[in-house]
């Protein structure tokens, strides 16, 4: 029998143990690396995500760093891990300002972390111009729908919320990134059982093509922008409606 799991299997980090796990962080692994810049990345930084999954291709960063959040496992380095591991608290990232040009947050907001917190957090380390990738699990999905039942009629305080793609990216533009791609993966049931989903893969055919938005994930790239440019742009803007609004007069030429 196939092993239906319900919102215990997708909170926190219990959910990166199983087979859909590792199918569903796969299929993110390839779509991250097929919507980033095609551009070399100095420093990467991926924030989440133990267990020895890189979101980086070979080519991402002569320096990749791996900062797991979760405290618990701070005594098992993964020597399988490649790059540099660190151990922090997300509210409080031990690099300074402008210390990479790439960050890569494998659903980071769906653990109980205040989002808006940990992207100004985020705004702050990541260089001008630089790249954001970020999943998470997509409210308007299978997926989404047992988040919604454990927290809402099983009364299950212990679950984090959804937020919509819509949302991220209405903050992303809020401190500063500019949305560049996006795309939602994952049309399936969240069965733990590479058998069944392998014999529903017909839903996820359909799925991209009839309601690509109810994808179970959402991947959403962003630049962050260069303010100088964008304030040297706003002022002109401003000073042209002032001048049309108030225009100079005319000065006198003496002959």
């Amino acid at each position: 029998m196939p092993e239906f799991r319900d919102i215990e299997y997708l909170n926190g980090w219990q959910w990166l143990s199983g087979e859909l796990a590792h199918e569903i962080i796969g299929r993110e692994i390839i779509e991250v690396q097929k919507l980033l810049p095609n551009k070399f990345y100095a420093t990467g930084l991926q924030l989440g995500i133990p267990y020895g999954r890189s979101y980086f291709s070979k080519s991402d960063g002569s320096m990749q760093i791996f900062v797991n959040t979760n405290l618990s496992l701070v005594d098992s380095i993964q020597e399988n891990q490649p790059g540099r591991q660190v151990f922090s608290n997300v509210n409080q990232l031990p690099f300074g300002r402008r210390a990479a040009d790439l960050i890569v947050m494998p659903h980071t907001l769906d653990l109980k972390y205040s989002p808006i917190h940990v992207l100004r957090e985020v705004s702050q380390i990541i260089d001008d111009d630089g790249i954001l990738a970020l999943t998470g699990f997509n409210p308007a999905s299978f997926v989404g729908a047992s988040k919604l039942i454990a927290r809402k009629i099983r009364r299950r305080k212990d679950v984090p919320p959804s937020y919509t793609p819509g949302r991220v990216k209405e903050w992303l533009q809020l401190i500063g990134f500019e949305v560049t791609a996006s795309c939602f993966i994952d049309y399936l049931p969240a069965i733990n059982h590479a058998g069944v989903r392998k014999a529903l893969g017909f839903l996820d055919k359909a799925g991209e093509r009839w309601w690509p938005v109810f994808g179970s994930v959402y991947i959403i790239i962003a630049k962050k922008q260069n303010w100088i440019p964008a304030k040297i742009s706003m002022l002109d803007s401003i000073r042209k409606r002032l001048n049309q609004k108030f225009p100079q007069p005319a000065t006198r030429r003496h002959a």
